[in-house]
């Protein structure tokens, strides 16, 4: 008996596929109201070998943010009080008016103005 092929067998090639960091934090909003735009990113972590694959995806995601923040806050409508009854119109079947008026109209998602 003699022995046969005793050279040390060649490793197989392994391959590195590439891999990705982590996604950062989002960034700050563009916008403090109305929209804006926010953002992240990632690095690569690790480069792909000869024979692997590079990593697969974005490297920068964005997305809209503060978009249903408005500018300017809320406003209710405000109307004054009943001011006195007038004189009446006549002596017999005559009418009495009275009025009131707006103090401060309303604004973006606040109530507004409703009533004679």
């Amino acid at each position: 008996v003699v022995r046969c092929n005793t050279q040390a067998s060649e490793a197989q090639e392994v391959c590195q596929d590439g891999k990705f960091d982590p996604w950062s934090d989002w960034s700050p909003c563009s916008g403090t109201c109305s929209g804006g735009v926010t953002f992240r990113t990632r690095k690569v972590a690790t480069m792909a070998d000869a024979c692997g694959q590079p990593p697969s995806g974005k490297t920068r995601e964005e997305r809209f943010c503060n978009v249903a923040v408005p500018c300017a806050p809320d406003v209710d409508c405000r109307l004054s009080a009943w001011g006195d009854w007038g004189t009446c119109s006549a002596s017999c079947d005559g009418v009495k008016q009275r009025s009131r008026q707006v103090e401060r109209y309303g604004r973006g998602g606040g109530a507004w103005g409703r009533g004679a």
